[in-house]
């Protein structure tokens, strides 16, 4: 394994383990980042409206739809930043 190879594997790692320890202990109020663009979005798509609850996440009362930390999607980002790794390591420095 090259260095360059190396390093990008260590980064991803550091950053998926950061990625899961953050989340495992984020309250919904901390995962707003996350979770207010994809309300914005299901919004459009759906024509429903989703309001923020504190301390609860994205709620829309009509549809008795949430979306909560439990489903924000960090995983999800973490998941495709593997596979863009994944995507990019033929391409990485093999000397």
């Amino acid at each position: 394994m090259t260095k360059q190879r190396a390093a990008a594997l260590a980064i991803a790692l550091a950053l998926v383990v950061a990625g899961k320890t953050y989340y495992r202990h984020a309250s919904a109020d901390e995962l707003s980042w996350l979770m207010a663009p994809t309300a914005r979005c299901v919004s459009v798509v759906t024509g429903g409206h989703f309001a923020r609850a504190a301390s609860v996440g994205w709620i829309d009362r009509d549809a008795g739809v949430g979306i909560v930390p439990a489903c924000a999607g960090l995983h999800f980002l973490l998941c495709a930043l593997l596979v863009l790794l994944a995507a990019a390591w033929p391409r990485i420095a093999r000397s």
